[in-house]
């Protein structure tokens, strides 16, 4: 009895693609339309990637799917593999922690938090990470910002509120920040 060890095409492409997933998020990081955007450099990234992985399962022989599962679990794995890059990526772009030890690193010298806090994101200070998620919210229609008040707006505010707390409760988390 012999046991079969290949591996379908599609998802040897996927899983091929999916290790080499940033290096079109590096080329997409490169281009001036999309300075400052990260999340859609990322997304880019991915749709460039899963538009490769769909021709060249489709167009080369060698590749090609034997049926629909082997599309699914390929195309699977390959969202997977983005998900990881996107955990990764998130971290990377969002992690305060990790910008404290940058920080530190950088001034080659112990600093007080307060040093810290103003000299977070290239010295915009601790305050830019409340302007980005508000203005996030506001471009997303959950609040709406009139000078130094913030609204929440029906009916998305509400339902993403009602379902945020929902949420917690239900798997017993505490309130995040």
């Amino acid at each position: 009895m012999m046991i079969d060890f290949s591996m379908p095409g599609p998802l040897l492409v996927a899983l091929v693609l999916g290790f080499f997933l940033p290096i079109p998020l590096w080329f997409m990081t490169r281009l001036s339309s999309l300075r400052e955007r990260n999340p859609v450099q990322f997304l880019y990234a991915v749709i460039l990637t899963f538009g490769v992985w769909f021709l060249t399962v489709a167009f080369v022989p060698m590749f090609a799917a034997g049926g629909l599962e082997d599309w699914l679990v390929g195309g699977m794995a390959l969202a997977g593999g983005a998900l990881v890059y996107l955990e990764i990526w998130g971290l990377m772009s969002r992690g305060y922690t990790l910008s404290v030890i940058a920080a530190l690193h950088e001034a080659r010298r112990p600093l007080t938090p307060d040093e810290i806090a103003r000299n977070y994101r290239g010295g915009d200070g601790l305050g830019w990470i409340m302007r980005h998620r508000l203005g996030g919210l506001e471009a997303a229609g959950m609040v709406t910002l009139d000078d130094d008040r913030v609204t929440l707006q029906a009916p998305g505010g509400f339902f993403v509120a009602r379902l945020y707390r929902l949420c917690i409760q239900v798997l017993g988390l505490r309130s995040t920040g």
